[in-house]
């Protein structure tokens, strides 16, 4: 959410609700879930609005253990505003708790990310085992293909990573480098494109972009044309 432009505690501090207060009935004063509506914010990228988090996660994941049908909250609170967007994008680690659940119900389509090194490269392969285990309780979605960030083309663990992925059959959707302008665009508050627009990582981005569009567009390719998204971009 702060890389985005929003700060979550501000907005508590400030009288607003996050997506905290729409998991948890617990953290509001008439012991009610906020609609998602109430604890969504514009940022400054255009067409991209955010359901803002906070460190009132943290309660939240310990006040719904005890709700019925925990692991559906999130899944039925976005039926609000699904004809709102064309895309709604969840982003979550992969500790097995009930956020993870959460999101892992609420998605059509999950897109493993990996960061390329050897202890991420357990935790991916811990958190992919498990999905098949999920299947038999119905908190299961499709698997898109696999992000592999942070890549250094030159070290050992970004080569395994990397192998790791295509011997595993895995489609590959995107290879971000390890570059100084993926890591600075964020803290400046600005998407890669718009910061680099000509980076490496900007157009790894884009080619991620593309190929999500293409996996839900199932009847027609999208064409990725270069100098036409180039000359967008800019």
């Amino acid at each position: 959410s702060f890389l985005l432009g929003v700060n979550g505690n501000d907005v508590i501090k400030s009288g607003g609700f996050t997506i905290a207060h729409c998991l948890s009935k617990d953290l509001n004063i008439d012991r009610k879930r906020k609609n998602i509506r109430e604890c969504i914010y514009e940022t400054n990228i255009p067409n991209v609005h955010l359901a803002v988090g906070s460190t009132a996660m943290l309660q939240a994941e310990v006040n719904i253990v005890s709700d019925f049908n925990r692991h559906l909250i999130l899944d039925n609170a976005l039926k609000d505003v699904e004809d709102d967007y064309d895309y709604v994008f969840i982003d979550t680690h992969s500790k097995h708790d009930q956020m993870f659940f959460n999101a892992l119900a609420a998605t059509d389509l999950l897109i493993p990310t990996l960061q390329a090194n050897f202890q991420n490269l357990q935790k991916f392969i811990d958190t992919m085992e498990a999905l098949e285990e999920y299947k038999e309780n119905g908190i299961y979605a499709d698997i898109g293909g696999a992000i592999l960030t942070t890549f250094e083309p030159n070290t050992y663990q970004g080569k395994e990573c990397l192998e790791y992925l295509k011997d595993n059959n895995y489609e590959i959707w995107g290879v971000v480098k390890k570059q100084v302008a993926v890591v600075d665009s964020p803290m400046n508050n600005l998407p890669i494109y718009k910061y680099a627009p000509s980076n490496q990582g900007s157009w790894a981005y884009i080619r991620i972009a593309h190929n999500i569009l293409n996996y839900f567009e199932e009847d027609k390719e999208i064409p990725l044309d270069k100098k036409y998204r180039r000359k967008k971009m800019i």
